[in-house]
């Protein structure tokens, strides 16, 4: 294991298949968390119970990483108090470690008016408050990368797949599929962009 990957928010939906997917990739992974961890310990899994609002003492309980991942998401209700904070102690948190930090990017920034294929020069027009939130974010991390750090934004649309429930895939299009019924809140000639979780995971690692 030559590599090694510190996870923010280990526990969650994205972090927990984010550290299944590193360790099967060879690298060494520490996984931060909050509260009792979801799954025991194994070859190459350390679990770091630290706060990641204490940048420091993560970086000191981690001591060294190569790659880290800010997979730690507040609920939506508490975005406008809790994302940028948190954004900004993983920027900290990566920049103390001298490791690159990879951000899971999202369609938000885009706004209602945006094309059904999205590139890097897209104008980012974002028409809700979680849109501008996530703006903002990228802008910080795009001004830490400008100076010195290493940031990585891989964008993807809503999750489905792996632990957990929480999207409205499985709260509304399949939760009467044991009913044989299949629920879309919308219209069906809409776009929408989905990420299953495990491939979105293997994108991280390989570009990691």
């Amino acid at each position: 294991m030559s590599k090694t990957a510190l996870i923010i928010g280990a526990n969650g939906r994205l972090g927990q298949v984010l550290t299944s997917v590193f360790l099967a990739g060879g690298w060494r992974v520490l996984a931060q968390v909050r509260r009792a961890p979801t799954r025991a310990a194994e070859p190459g899994l350390q679990w770091l119970h630290a706060p990641v609002d204490d940048p420091a003492g993560l970086v000191e309980t981690a001591r060294a990483a190569d790659v880290v991942v800010h997979a730690a998401n507040p609920p939506y209700t508490r975005w406008p108090a809790e994302a940028m904070p948190l954004a900004r102690n993983a920027m900290d948190t990566a920049r103390r470690l001298n490791a690159v930090l990879m951000f899971p990017g999202n369609v938000y920034n885009f706004g209602a008016g945006m094309p059904e294929m999205l590139t890097e020069t897209t104008p980012q027009e974002p028409t809700t408050r979680k849109g501008r939130i996530r703006v903002q974010i990228e802008e910080a991390m795009r001004e830490a990368a400008r100076s010195g750090l290493r940031v990585v934004v891989i964008r993807a649309g809503d999750f489905f797949g792996g632990p957990g429930r929480g999207s409205w895939l499985d709260l509304v299009i399949a939760k009467s599929l044991p009913q044989g019924k299949v629920v879309y809140p919308g219209r069906m000639n809409i776009v929408h962009a989905w990420a299953y979780l495990p491939d979105l995971a293997r994108a991280f690692v390989l570009a990691a």
